[in-house]
């Protein structure tokens, strides 16, 4: 009797068991990852790739979250950190683009300027970024014609 009361258990762990594995498995994850499931991750001390692909100028730490600015939309396709300098391309994501241009915070006037903005993007297709670090400066966005001109009379590495 013994033995089929230890055969039961384990039939029923086995049941129940993965399912309820998986469950603590999840749930230890998202408490650990304070809820985000897919987050960012910072690219240099004081830039930020937010887990949307958009790069972030930080601004602000505080208790585990980022504050700052956001200077190149998404979507990120690689970067390459460098002392005094920043490389980037991208490729403009439409949602990204719909999700600004729907933002009820923003006024008209911002609204347009982002409109300005993702048209030159849009036309450009992938589009290339250079941020001087030590003036805060943006160039871009950039055809990779004009990006290899710009880092050739800043005297930067354009190779990723």
């Amino acid at each position: 009797m013994w033995f089929i009361k230890k055969q039961k258990k384990h039939v029923l762990f086995t049941r129940c068991g993965i399912p309820l594995l998986l469950f603590v498995i999840i749930a230890i994850y998202i408490i650990f990852s304070h809820g985000h499931i897919h987050s960012g991750h910072d690219i240099a001390d004081d830039y930020y790739l937010d887990e949307n692909h958009r790069l972030l100028k930080v601004t602000e730490r505080y208790e585990g979250e980022i504050l700052g600015e956001f200077i190149i939309p998404a979507h990120i396709l690689r970067y390459q950190v460098h002392n005094d300098y920043v490389i980037v391309q991208q490729s403009p994501d439409s949602a990204d683009y719909k999700s600004y241009v729907e933002d009820e915070y923003l006024s008209q006037t911002e609204k347009d300027s982002i409109r300005s903005l993702y048209n030159k993007m849009f036309a450009i297709k992938d589009c290339y970024w250079i941020i001087v670090r030590k003036e805060d400066k943006v160039v871009g966005p950039l055809t990779k014609y004009d990006f290899d001109i710009r880092c050739k009379d800043f005297g930067y590495d354009n190779s990723f």
